[in-house]
């Protein structure tokens, strides 16, 4: 066995760092930190199988064994305990740069790795329309709505007269932008809605007053689907790039750069 990481069971996301690891590190076991018998001398901590001890984090981390240690550090408190632990340990592996940083300065072994984003943390581009979806003819756009609907990454939002008057502002809030497809208006209201909540309206600038508030327009050609489509995608693409400097932080990763660190850990003190 290589690892026994030691860790809370009170289903927060230490929990969860460990259980990502123990899924994924090859001959890893897992210890609840509060487990009485973890801690006594000479037992499994000092004398079991594992080449290793890892703390998740190092608040749970009660004493040094006599195996290697190591353990996950987020950042300091004002008990002195983040300082202490480093200390004691033979690798500190951290959240962050800043607290490698401020560890390395004080002579300990430390090391960044940062933690793993689930697959289902990907980007959609939310829409709002507010107005009835099918109650309006050519003149709303109810055709060209229809078709943004199908569009696999936009997720559109529509008030279908479900939304009291006073639930809209926090409607408008949670929006990216307000989509008008109206073909003529004389406002609409939504877009000065929109604006006042700072959200920016998708709009033809030739409908409605839409040309008098033109610094908060996304402008599309009215009555033109594919116009509208080339808009959206340009918008999709900024969130693409946003989403991507994240995605590269996988569990996958987080479990590979550990098992890097622990097996050189291992080695050294085994050489």
């Amino acid at each position: 066995m290589i690892t026994a990481i030691i860790y809370p069971n009170d289903g927060w996301i230490l929990q969860r760092l460990a259980e990502e690891l123990l899924a994924r590190l090859p001959e890893s076991t897992g210890l609840v930190y509060d487990d009485p018998k973890v801690w006594e001398p000479g037992g499994i901590l000092d004398t079991g199988p594992q080449r290793l001890n890892y703390f998740i984090n190092y608040a749970v981390m009660r004493r040094s064994t006599a195996k290697p240690d190591a353990a996950w550090f987020t950042h300091p408190e004002a008990d002195g305990l983040f300082w202490k632990a480093g200390a004691a340990v033979d690798l500190a592996v951290c959240n962050c740069n800043q607290y490698r940083r401020a560890l390395e300065a004080r002579g300990v072994r430390a090391a960044t790795v940062i933690p793993g984003v689930d697959a289902a943390f990907s980007p959609k581009l939310v829409l709002g329309f507010v107005g009835r979806f099918s109650a309006y003819g050519p003149r709303k756009g109810a055709d060209i709505l229809q078709r943004v609907s199908e569009l696999d990454f936009v997720e559109l939002a529509v008030t279908n007269g479900a939304v009291a008057p006073d639930a809209l502002p926090d409607f408008y809030r949670k929006l990216d932008y307000v989509l008008v497809t109206s073909r003529y208006e004389g406002g609409p209201m939504c877009l000065l809605e929109g604006l006042a909540c700072g959200k920016k309206i998708i709009c033809p600038l030739d409908v409605g007053f839409a040309d008098m508030f033109a610094d908060g327009i996304v402008p599309y050609a009215k009555g033109d689907f594919a116009s509208l489509a080339g808009v959206l995608r340009a918008l999709f693409e900024e969130k693409l790039r946003i989403s991507s400097l994240a995605g590269n932080y996988t569990w996958e990763r987080w479990a590979l750069e550990h098992l890097r660190l622990f097996t050189a850990l291992i080695r050294e003190k085994t050489a």
